[in-house]
């Protein structure tokens, strides 16, 4: 569910209401469903006020939405969390990502990478990762995807096919 934060509170109320209706029906089908939202347009709220703002809104749907778990997200169109949010709802829907990070731990340790990325194909959302070598870096994923996303762009573009790309960094 998407929440403006830029809404005036009349709005906000009015959003409440319709996702407490629309979080009703969805319980009744699946009880155990997964809830995300996004406080979005958040860009336009003062730096400093964001996380007051987001923690308010959040424990406000916390306390509406019980006993359904719900996860709350930061976003906007003007920076890369989108991406991040994305990646994470990806990543909680697969129900085997476990399995696939201990692949990925096996292979990276066999391979002696840093670090193994499972990007999904058409968007280059992140799957799942392993890292053998913590990195400063918070947003290297979204900046290897992005990377992706241009490269692939260019192929296209020249009509040059690929199955696979592998990019390396040297120590």
């Amino acid at each position: 569910y998407l929440f403006e934060v830029i809404n005036h509170d009349n709005e906000f109320a009015k959003d409440l209401k319709h996702f407490k209706s629309l979080l009703s029906a969805i319980c009744e089908g699946s009880p155990f469903v997964n809830v995300f939202c996004l406080m979005h347009k958040m860009d336009l709220v003062e730096p400093d006020q964001r996380e007051k703002l987001f923690k308010n809104r959040e424990n406000e749907l916390i306390n509406i939405s019980k006993p359904v778990k719900i996860s709350c997200f930061m976003s906007s169109i003007w920076d890369e969390s989108l991406y991040g949010v994305w990646s994470s709802i990806v990543y909680r829907l697969i129900s085997n990502v476990q399995i696939l990070e201990n692949t990925l731990k096996s292979f990276a340790e066999e391979m002696e990478c840093d670090e193994v990325i499972l990007f999904e194909r058409t968007t280059s959302l992140v799957i799942a990762k392993y890292l053998r070598v913590p990195h400063n870096d918070v947003n290297r994923t979204q900046k290897v995807s992005r990377t992706i996303k241009i490269f692939k762009a260019k192929l296209d573009r020249n009509r040059i096919s690929h199955d696979m790309f592998e990019i390396r960094h040297p120590r």
